[in-house]
């Protein structure tokens, strides 16, 4: 049986023997398998954050991206810039978490360590990654940044310029 370009879906061949309840059957389940696919396309959220300043000794929210739930289930893809004024000999951790800032990792820390610098008065800008597996649901996303570890001079970290993330919800 001949099937449709686009979708596959089979239709009877004028050299078939006529048969129309089993070309029916055929044709519905082609329909039904595809039909869950569509309309589900990527959506983009994004989030800024102007910047925050503070002796942050903690992991702390830098920004939030609402993700609303799609009626599907989905994978994230996330994505920030971010640039932070990090005092001397400090070692800092900025990740993506769930739900809350406290909540589980999306992907991996992404670590500064100023080990040996002596000065703060320059904003260092990293790239900020993060993946999910399947997820459902509505969730909020976070970006946090704070010190870890030993070290500093009492600046710590004094905070962050502009920053932005780019959220993506790919259907799975």
């Amino acid at each position: 049986m001949p099937s449709t370009p686009t979708y596959s879906f089979p239709y009877p061949a004028l050299s078939d023997a006529p048969n129309v309840p089993a070309g029916l059957k055929a044709l519905a389940e082609a329909v039904e398998a595809v039909l869950p696919t569509l309309g589900k396309k990527p959506i983009v959220y994004t989030g800024t954050a102007a910047g925050w300043t503070g002796n942050v000794a903690v992991q702390q929210n830098i920004l939030s991206v609402a993700i609303p739930d799609p009626g599907w289930a989905y994978k994230l893809t996330c994505w920030a810039s971010i640039g932070l004024l990090v005092g001397p000999s400090v070692k800092v951790e900025v990740s993506f978490r769930d739900n809350t800032a406290a909540g589980p990792l999306i992907g991996p820390i992404t670590t500064w360590d100023r080990a040996g610098a002596d000065t703060l008065s320059t904003y260092y800008y990293k790239t900020v990654i993060g993946s999910t597996g399947s997820l459902t649901g509505g969730r909020t996303v976070h970006l946090t940044g704070g010190k870890t570890g030993p070290g500093g001079n009492g600046t710590d970290l004094l905070g962050s310029a502009y920053s932005a993330a780019i959220v993506t919800v790919n259907p799975v």
